[in-house]
């Protein structure tokens, strides 16, 4: 159902035939929460992530201004410019 959506590659990184739309996005984070509330639960608010012992902040400053926010996705690409998917 992601009609204004297509994926190009695997990785998610930049690249040309890769888009998609508002729309799209509010589909794909609704689906998300419903199909995998556990994942949703304990990844999207988090507010920080440590691997290989380096621990990172999380770039969403949603999660420290409002304890009532989470997040799906942030994200930058020269395209699009900064964006964010948050509930």
């Amino acid at each position: 159902g992601l009609h204004g959506t297509h994926f190009a590659s695997p990785h998610g990184l930049p690249d040309a035939g890769t888009y998609s739309t508002v729309s799209d996005l509010s589909i794909l984070a609704t689906r998300f929460i419903r199909d995998y509330p556990e994942l949703y639960k304990s990844y999207d608010s988090a507010k920080t992530f440590t691997y290989n012992n380096i621990t990172q902040p999380n770039r969403n400053r949603l999660l420290w201004l409002d304890p009532s926010v989470d997040g799906l996705k942030t994200g930058h690409t020269e395209a699009a410019g900064y964006c964010i998917v948050a509930t």
